[in-house]
């Protein structure tokens, strides 16, 4: 049976920076730290991938306060 290929939907808004403000302490998980700031925007840290930040922002959000490019 072949594997199937899982495909992404990337959209790319332009929103406002304090969506992104961290706004407490990160709890630690597995390699990984993590926290969901006061706009319920998940970030995370990663430092065995040169400490890359990634960040979830809920559609809600993106829909809300920014521009589709």
């Amino acid at each position: 049976m072949p594997t199937k290929k899982k495909t992404f939907d990337y959209l790319i808004y332009e929103i406002d920076p304090s969506i992104l403000k961290p706004s407490k302490s990160w709890i630690k998980k597995g390699k990984s730290y993590y926290q969901v700031n006061e706009k319920n925007v998940n970030l995370t840290i990663s430092p065995s991938m040169s400490w890359q930040i990634w960040w979830e922002i809920p559609i809600e959000i993106l829909e809300s306060s920014g521009s589709n490019l």
